[in-house]
């Protein structure tokens, strides 16, 4: 079977005489299989010409099931970009590129699928050819995924990889287990859309349409996690190690949820920042949401948010859930940069082990705070309280220590400690460090920082005050 595909240019604004007489004949019919270039004879390494005035172009072509093709397209407008609709309705923006591709696919037909060239002058060029770099036109062997209930994917770029974003318009996903399946949409449409590509069966068939895609990571889980997410983003960062931005999280028409990824399972998220609109709260997540909510590390509301910043999240993915409202959050990926060591009063949080709550041999953590701002230490006091722990016989502990200056504190927490263990102690510097060896769902404590019950300067206030009152009475 046949799919239609329309595509279109328009030049609604007269202007003065251009360099070319680039003309097009309304409703030409383009042969799947035979290229087709505009202007004449342009290719990606031409230069975009300027289009002839008040235009109105439309081409439409047959593309076979099983098949789709590939567009090659210049444009030069940053304020008014040349866009491109495809079978889904997704609007994909050319903007002032040395060159931009797009992949049309077999699917559902959309009568107003076109290239738009907008409102102004404007100056294109593509060729339209079918296939894989000039091949059959086929698809490469695709993979095939499989669910219990069904697919999401949610594309992921890689820490610093920003350029690679684009490349994503070539990796589709078809409903069920062959490409014959239902256009389901790009990992590109996913990113600009902030939405999940979800399958309407137990499979998902996804396959990349060109070899410049290298390598294209997504987040797949099962679909009941996240039935009733309306919005998911994962963020990427501009560098590895930090200058993440803001996240906009919007809940009022259903769900929201960002997850983040930290490849190589070795370092640290850390949670600055966090708005929520009045009456919503924001749930965090180890790992992807789970629907029994049995990996929920921390529930956040407008009221007690100031106090349980920044927050130290571990781990490869974390997730951060909106049900309602609006949130707008802040991460950092390095402890100094997001102030993590930093002690002060009212300040409380949790410290978990790397893979907590999850099977896995990877259960170490070590978090030091210190109070020496440059210039002298300041003694809080430190409260830790055990809320999870799967101690691995002798060789799993948790070592908690600290000093004052006068007073070293150690205390070990092991197999024979209870869930609720809590201690309080004085100290500049405390240290949580958990050792383990062997498989174990890990560990999960909580912490509090206080004011010391006593200090130099009240001890000599108090000292000065004793004084006064005995030559009082003397």
């Amino acid at each position: 079977m046949k799919y239609s595909v329309l595509l279109g240019v328009l030049s609604a604004t007269l202007f003065a005489l251009s360099t070319a007489d680039n003309t097009c004949r309304p409703q030409s019919v383009l042969e799947a299989n035979q290229p087709y270039s505009f202007p004449a004879g342009w290719t990606i390494n031409s230069a975009a010409e300027p289009l002839a005035p008040s235009q109105k172009c439309s081409w439409s072509a047959d593309i076979p099931q099983g098949m789709f093709v590939i567009i090659k397209a210049k444009g030069i407008s940053l304020d008014d970009p040349i866009t491109f609709t495809d079978g889904l309705g997704f609007v994909d923006r050319l903007l002032s590129e040395p060159g931009g591709t797009i992949f049309l696919v077999h699917g559902p037909l959309l009568q107003n699928r076109y290239i738009d060239v907008g409102h102004d002058k404007r100056d294109i060029g593509f060729r339209y050819s079918m296939g894989m770099d000039s091949a059959s036109g086929k698809y490469a062997a695709p993979a095939v995924i499989q669910a219990d209930v069904q697919v999401s994917a949610v594309p992921i770029v890689l820490p610093g990889l920003i350029d690679t974003v684009k490349l994503l318009r070539g990796v589709v996903i078809f409903d069920g287990n062959s490409v014959n399946g239902k256009f389901l949409g790009s990992l590109y449409s996913a990113i600009v859309s902030a939405k999940q590509i979800f399958s309407t069966r137990k499979s998902a068939t996804i396959v990349a349409l060109s070899n410049s895609v290298g390598q294209a990571f997504m987040l797949l889980q099962d679909f009941d996690n996240v039935r009733n997410v309306v919005q998911y983003q994962i963020p990427y960062c501009i560098s590895a190690t930090d200058l993440c931005g803001a996240v906009i999280m919007d809940a009022t028409g259903g769900s929201s949820a960002v997850s983040t990824f930290l490849p190589g399972n070795n370092g640290a998220e850390y949670l600055t920042s966090l708005s929520l609109q009045q009456g919503s709260s924001l749930n965090l997540y180890a790992g992807t949401k789970l629907s029994n909510d049995s990996n929920l590390l921390a529930v956040y509301s407008p009221s007690d948010v100031t106090n349980r910043l920044p927050q130290e999240i571990l781990g490869t993915f974390r997730t951060y859930f909106l049900p309602s409202g609006k949130a707008t959050l802040m991460y950092k990926r390095t402890a100094e940069s997001a102030k993590w060591t930093v002690p002060r009063v009212g300040r409380t949080g949790f410290l978990m082990s790397r893979n907590y709550p999850f099977l896995d041999k990877n259960q170490q953590s070590n978090d030091f705070f210190n109070s020496f701002d440059g210039t002298s230490s300041t003694p809080f006091q430190f409260t830790y309280t055990l809320k999870a722990g799967d101690f691995v016989d002798g060789n799993s502990k948790i070592v908690i220590s600290g000093s004052n200056g006068k007073k070293e504190y150690n205390a070990v927490l092991d197999s024979s400690s209870k869930l609720g263990t809590s201690d309080s102690f004085i100290a500049t510097n405390p240290s949580v460090e958990i050792k383990n060896q062997g498989n174990s769902k890990g560990f999960f404590l909580t912490f509090a920082f206080d004011k010391a019950a006593f200090s130099g300067s009240r001890t000599i206030t108090w000292l000065v005050s004793i004084g006064v009152l005995l030559r009082l009475v003397t």
